[in-house]
């Protein structure tokens, strides 16, 4: 199986955004936050996203509706911008034609609403006086449209074992927490079935076909996307449910590796656009 240490440390580069065309409104977005609980984040759930919004066009250009110090919306370049390296992911609803219709968003919009200006909830907890990245986006859509995104777990069933994450709760909750208070982490949303791969930004831009079989992938040199059907390349793998389709990316200034089938990897090397495959 190849590992994914390397893919998980990205290089230091310009933010490479992706024209405002390619954010549609209803779209989540993820990223590695610098917050000083961004690493327990990730610690504890396991992800290497640690926040993340929903997107939202105002007047044609992308905004993020984000729960930081209070719930706000940010453009989306100052979003991308504060993430680390400019590394970010892009998920939207499956079958978004049709269940984001204009009534449909008008809905996400009017639970969105709600929430404004909401102060953060440092202490996770499940209710509408503060609220948390990925509480705020869950709740947007099961209350909009009622569609979950993403398993809700217990506290406690988190990593909580790890020393950075007892020190933020020591810091947050003292002897007292709260293990089976209901939350929602990013990483639960992002591998979420609900939701499609549109694509992961930074460096370069990559994006996946509408059958989830082929990568398109530009570079900083590149006029035009590179289509990359890695499935086709690879062979068909056992697919976790129905087709097989490429379920996962990570990228970074060197690698694309895709994720696909039940335990399946392809590695495209940016340089030559080569592709190494491998399945357990």
């Amino acid at each position: 199986m190849i590992s994914l240490a390397s893919v998980l440390l990205f290089a230091a580069a310009p933010i490479a955004v992706p024209p405002n065309r390619d954010f549609k409104d209803g779209d989540l977005v993820f990223q590695i936050s610098r917050s000083a609980q961004s690493v327990a984040i990730q610690k504890a759930t396991g992800s290497r996203y640690s926040h993340m919004g929903l997107v939202f066009l105002r007047d044609g250009e992308p905004y993020v509706l984000e729960a930081v110090a209070t719930v706000r919306y940010t453009p989306m370049l100052d979003w991308l911008k504060r993430g680390e390296n400019g590394q970010y992911a892009v998920r939207r609803l499956r079958k978004a034609a049709d269940r984001l219709s204009p009534p449909n968003l008008e809905r996400l919009r009017q639970a969105a609403k709600a929430f404004e200006g909401k102060p953060y909830d440092l202490t996770f907890e499940w209710s509408d006086e503060r609220i948390y990245c990925s509480e705020l986006v869950w709740k947007i859509y099961e209350r909009g449209l009622g569609v979950k995104i993403g398993m809700l777990q217990a506290l406690g069933e988190l990593n909580l074992d790890d020393p950075l994450v007892k020190a933020k709760l020591r810091q947050r909750y003292g002897s007292r927490i709260p293990r089976k208070e209901p939350v929602i982490s990013p990483v639960a949303m992002l591998n979420s079935s609900e939701l499609e791969i549109v694509g992961v930004g930074g460096l370069p831009a990559v994006s996946v076909s509408s059958d989830g079989r082929t990568l398109e992938v530009r570079r900083p040199t590149d006029r035009d996307p590179v289509r990359v059907p890695v499935i086709d390349r690879c062979g068909d793998p056992v697919p976790v449910f129905g087709e097989p389709h490429i379920r996962d990316l990570h990228v970074n200034a060197e690698e694309v590796v895709a994720t696909f089938g039940k335990h399946c990897q392809a590695t495209v090397t940016l340089a030559t656009m080569n592709v190494r495959c491998a399945c357990d």
